[in-house]
């Protein structure tokens, strides 16, 4: 008993010490994991910061890159070099200005910038920069000339395909959307990152804001230790203590540039963290050895104490000298109860041993007489049961095996007749019995017409994938003999001639006590069907039914093999669909979109590829085709196009195309190239299919509403007298009257019932007409000449007071020629006959005018449009 509780002393240490041990583990292992988190987040943090940077840079280096293979094509002149670096300004605020130098000092610049006299542009540092290293270069920050932006200079030499130096083309691009990537990043709560150029000056930093008037302030003045640190390294990770803080400190360099990304994360992000856990160890230790040393005082003076008593007493029990001991019992022991069992377990010991003392003798003697009688009678016993049960056991096998035998019959016999799945029994390579559903499948008359037969006899010669039946069926029977079982497909014959395909399952199997095939057929021919039908459809777009974009990414791992050389690959894009989904309905897209996928099924050979994989790109794939057999394709397809509408609309389509040669050349690269030039074309070919679709969209709108028209021609008059009226210049008349004619533009989208409705329009009817300013925007901001005229219509039906729509502009936030419009169209429909009310008189106009001056109409200019068009018409 001491011996058991030395163990549970023992026990009990060893549990404290294992818990201490286990608590100071994790806390060491939690530390080093919060430290290594730390420096893998600034990592993280700083690479992320990093890459945004890079990818800036090089998506803007990229269209300089773009403009360079631009020039290099063709030779442009001046004017076509000017338009195209205006476009890209336009669609890349950031770019300040886009430029091209020439070897003879004539520079072209998007900007409008004219070289001052005795300025040399091939000493400029981006021209001599470019022309040494033959590459995209990035220049030094500065402040541009007008000290409102900081930029940089991206430039690239241009080559013709001679490989002569045509220039240098360059543009200055505004870092303001790096700075605030760098300075808007926050590590966790307290880090932060900056931007410094190779000279140490500070880009972007949290706790600098850089003034565009002042000289850069370099990374020395704001801190010591970080630029004691980048004069030694340029990249790496370092602990250090950084303005009274210790942390981590990480720093990059920017591809293609001499700047430096650094951030910073002091190591009290994590501190909080871990004083946590260190109160959470202490107080777990504590709380573990108070419980501990707990237990300990309880369980030694309520139980450890009494158990020694009791063991005591226990040991002292010794039946054959004393038969009559019994043990102490006190109220107050906890093993009351247990002293009381044990007392009683004596007590009826002793009775027990009483009784059989007495009855010792009387048992003696009747034992020996028994037991002489009892071995004989065993004996026989014995030997009588073992030979019943011997011959019990043979009979019951007997009839076990007889039912067995007779159930398996009738099992197998239901099934194999009953079965609503082929089943045929094959020996020896023939077929020696079948079930009816087999008969019915095949369409013969009876079994008789099947038995004897081979696997091949009722199959057709072939199977799809070419061999012989007899070939592969003797193939299968092998397999099926040695494994035991096969699963596969097959095509059988019908009495008919007719082909179907069945899933056979080939099991051996022991009948009669022979080896034979058991084989299962089931008809898949509607699977078959429906696998065709899914495969259709997954392999084409839904609308034109040409292949789609996973079909032709399959095709083109397939086809980009050595035999298939010449490889060319042709990009189409259909021009203004969007133009003309947002004037004519999707539904007059999705006919372009059929009409053009017909012309080119037309237009292309059997055997080419033909996708849609984009909602306005087609990719057409020309195995062993060269470059100038493709040409002869496109122009063919163009041609078709020229001969196709869809309503009043032409179709436009700009093409690119690149050709595989060599084995080595990257399909990937191919494709990037034609979509490329495909872009290219678009450039030009695009604003001119836009122009044409607006022309028919106002034809058409016309034709829907004659009274449309006669409004827009009287509209577009009245604005070019208000515009003279007010003394503006030609241009400005001409453009009054180009807008005045186009103002209404957007009710082509409007339902024919609605415009020409008679009585009052309803509440969602009205909404619907409201919504005419805002698709006439959308239609005319897609040409890059009218756009300024889409922001003109898209006022044309606010108010002076600002309760108009569709912004609720007022006074002069709306344009001037916005305000002529308004009146103009005003007047017009007020002294014009409309379906649902007569027109009403010059005078009463003019009365309106006046009464809604300064409310719905600007005060001005209605003041002038009565006293100097009106009155004087008068």
């Amino acid at each position: 008993m001491r011996e058991m509780i030395r163990k549970f002393y023992t026990v009990g240490i060893i549990v404290v010490i294992i818990t201490a041990s286990g608590l100071f583990y994790e806390y060491t292992h939690f530390n080093e994991i919060l430290t290594e988190e730390t420096r893998s987040h600034i990592t993280l943090s700083s690479d992320y910061i990093k890459n945004e940077v890079n990818h800036i840079l090089m998506t803007k280096g990229q269209i300089i890159s773009d403009a360079a293979d631009y020039i290099s094509m063709e030779n442009w002149n001046d004017e076509q070099m000017l338009l195209y670096f205006k476009n890209i300004m336009q669609k890349y605020p950031s770019f300040a200005s886009v430029y091209f130098g020439t070897p003879d000092n004539k520079m072209i610049n998007g900007s409008g910038w004219v070289m001052p006299k005795g300025f040399d542009l091939r000493a400029r540092p981006w021209y001599t920069k470019a022309l040494k290293e033959q590459d995209l270069v990035f220049s030094e920050a500065f402040v541009n000339a007008s000290k409102d932006k900081l930029i940089i200079t991206i430039a690239k030499p241009v080559y013709n395909k001679s490989n002569v130096f045509l220039g240098v083309v360059s543009g200055d691009v505004s870092i303001k959307d790096i700075i605030s990537i760098v300075q808007d990043k926050k590590i966790k709560n307290m880090g932060y990152s900056f931007l410094i150029d190779g000279k140490g000056n500070v880009l972007a930093h949290p706790n600098y804001q850089y003034d565009l008037n002042s000289k850069f302030k370099n990374i020395s003045e704001i801190s010591e230790t970080i630029s004691d640190i980048l004069e030694k390294e340029k990249i790496g990770i370092t602990r250090i203590t950084l303005d009274g803080a210790d942390g981590f400190i990480s720093y990059q360099k920017i591809n293609n540039t001499d700047w430096t990304i650094g951030s910073f994360i002091p190591l009290q992000e994590y501190m909080k963290n871990e004083l946590q856990f260190t109160r959470i160890f202490i107080n777990t230790l504590t709380s573990s050895l108070l419980v501990f040393i707990l237990l300990l005082t309880m369980g030694k003076k309520y139980i450890l104490t009494p158990m020694l008593l009791l063991d005591k007493d226990v040991q002292e029990i010794d039946i054959e000298s004393n038969i009559s001991y019994r043990v102490l019992i006190k109220d107050s022991d906890p093993f009351f109860a247990l002293r009381n069992s044990i007392n009683a377990v004596l007590e009826k010991t002793q009775q027990y041993f009483l009784q059989l003392q007495e009855n010792k003798e009387e048992l003696s003697a009747s034992n020996e007489e028994l037991t002489a009688s009892n071995d004989e009678l065993t004996a026989s016993l014995e030997q009588l049961a073992a030979v019943e049960e011997e011959l019990r056991g043979k009979y019951d096998d007997l009839i076990e095996k007889e039912c067995q035998l007779i159930a398996s019959e009738n099992t197998f016999r239901t099934l194999f007749e009953g079965s609503s799945d082929a089943i045929l029994i094959m020996e020896e390579g023939r077929f020696t019995d079948c079930n009816t559903a087999t008969v019915e499948l095949l369409g013969y008359g009876s079994k008789e017409s099947i038995i004897g037969k081979a696997f091949w006899e009722i199959s057709p010669e072939n199977q799809p994938d070419g061999r012989l039946s007899q070939d592969i069926g003797l193939e299968y029977l092998e397999i099926a003999d040695k494994k035991g079982k096969l699963k596969f497909e097959w095509w059988h014959n019908k009495i008919d001639g007719s082909s179907f395909p069945v899933e056979v399952m080939a099991t051996s199997i022991a009948l009669n006590d022979k080896k034979v095939l058991h084989i299962l057929w089931r008809d898949i021919s509607e699977r078959k069907s429906l696998e065709q039908k899914l495969e259709h459809l997954s392999y084409r777009d839904q609308l034109t039914n040409l292949y789609n974009r996973r079909f032709y990414e399959i095709e083109m791992e397939r086809l980009d093999v050595q035999r298939n050389l010449p490889l060319t690959i042709v990009m189409a894009d259909l021009n203004g669909l969007k133009l003309i989904n947002d004037s004519f309905g999707h539904a007059t897209g999705d006919e372009l979109l059929k009409k053009f996928a017909e012309v080119l099924r037309q237009g292309c050979r059997a055997d080419d590829i033909i996708a849609r994989i984009g909602g306005d790109e087609f990719i057409i794939l020309l195995p062993k085709t060269n470059g100038i057999e493709t040409e002869k394709i496109v122009k063919r397809i163009k041609a078709l196009t020229k001969k196709e509408k869809v309503g009043s609309i032409n179709i436009s389509v700009s093409f690119g195309w690149e050709t595989k040669n060599f084995v080595e050349e990257r399909v990937q690269d191919i494709f990037k190239k034609a979509e490329d030039y495909m872009y290219k074309k678009k450039l030009f070919e695009g604003p001119s299919m836009r122009g044409k679709t607006i022309q028919a969209i106002i034809n058409t709108l016309h034709e829907k509403n004659k009274r449309e028209e006669q409004h827009s021609h009287r509209v577009s008059q009245l604005c070019k007298n208000i515009g003279k009226a007010l003394g503006l210049s030609e241009g400005e008349i001409e453009e009054l009257k180009t807008v005045g004619l186009l103002h209404d533009i957007g009710k082509i989208a409007i339902d024919e019932n609605i415009l020409n409705k008679p009585g009052k329009l309803t509440e969602k009817e009205w909404l619907e007409i409201k919504r005419h300013p805002e698709v006439g925007y959308r239609i005319l901001s897609t040409v890059n000449d009218m756009a300024e005229m889409g922001e003109y219509v898209l006022a044309h039906h606010e108010r002076w007071d600002g309760k108009g729509y569709p912004k609720g502009l007022n006074n002069k936030e709306i344009s001037l020629q916005s305000r002529i419009i308004t009146i103009a169209d005003a007047y017009d429909a007020m002294t014009s006959e409309r379906s649902y009310r007569s027109a009403i008189s010059k005078e009463a106009a003019i009365d309106e005018l006046k009464k809604n001056m300064g409310h719905q109409f600007d005060p001005y200019i209605t003041k002038v449009f009565i006293e100097k068009v009106l009155l004087e018409e008068v």
